[in-house]
């Protein structure tokens, strides 16, 4: 009469195979939450990138608004950002100019608006058009939208292109910008 149900041996076999591929999957699995990890800062920067040009296109040109530290009219000419040697926070800014075409830069703009890119996560920029971001000037590392076109001004490379690098636990992703103001 035939024996029913598996053998000691081949159980044994069943759950070697099977710790096999669990010592093969875990691996995988790190780098992908690291990788995953990447690409969401990477989509949380161009969203963000993406938000100060729309500030610059929502406001009319000429459109009289008063900052909080004016004492006469002023039109607010563009939105920036620049991002902070420690590649992990920038800070916008608004750009203002009165009757006489004198200019002042809010760093601290009305809402306080100070950004701390990696909230949730350990990217950082470490590179603007290839050049390691703690060797680059101020102007090296802003980013301006007039308004009310929301063309863009900043360090832009032979293509008009300013190219952000994130990287995260060895990988790297980036952010580019063009002078027309389009973040892909």
């Amino acid at each position: 009469m035939p024996q029913k149900g598996f053998t000691v041996i081949e159980s044994l076999i069943v759950i070697a195979i099977m710790g096999l591929l669990f010592a093969m999957t875990v691996p995988n699995l790190g780098r992908f939450r690291r990788v995953n990890q990447l690409r969401t800062a990477k989509q949380q920067l161009k969203t963000e990138i993406q938000q100060i040009k729309t500030w610059s296109t929502a406001v009319r040109q000429g459109a009289e608004i008063e900052p909080d530290t004016a004492e006469f009219d002023t039109i607010m000419v563009a939105y920036g950002v620049v991002f902070n040697t420690d590649g992990k926070s920038y800070l916008v800014w608004e750009t203002w100019e009165d009757e006489e075409q004198n200019r002042a830069t809010l760093t601290q703009t009305p809402s306080q608006r100070t950004y701390a890119f990696n909230i949730l996560n350990q990217a950082q920029i470490t590179k603007i058009n290839n050049q390691p971001l703690t060797g680059l000037t101020i102007e090296q590392r802003s980013l301006s939208f007039a308004i009310p076109n929301g063309l863009a001004t900043g360090n832009f490379n032979s293509q008009n292109h300013m190219v952000l690098e994130l990287e995260f636990d060895g990988h790297t992703e980036s952010v580019t910008i063009t002078s027309s103001g389009t973040v892909f």
